[in-house]
């Protein structure tokens, strides 16, 4: 899975990513979205990002 990362003007700069083997991590992907969007959001709003 990945999530974008966006800079002040809301255009996409790089992209945020987490895999694993999937037995493992199949059953727990839906922990791992809110992690990683708010990761993303952290990035993108210290290179200016404001939704």
């Amino acid at each position: 899975m990945a999530a974008p990362i966006l800079d002040h003007d809301g255009g996409v700069v790089a992209a945020i990513s987490v895999c694993g083997p999937l037995s493992r991590f199949q059953p727990r992907m839906d922990e791992c979205v809110p992690m990683l969007r708010k990761a993303a959001g952290a990035v993108s709003a210290q290179l200016g990002y404001t939704p």
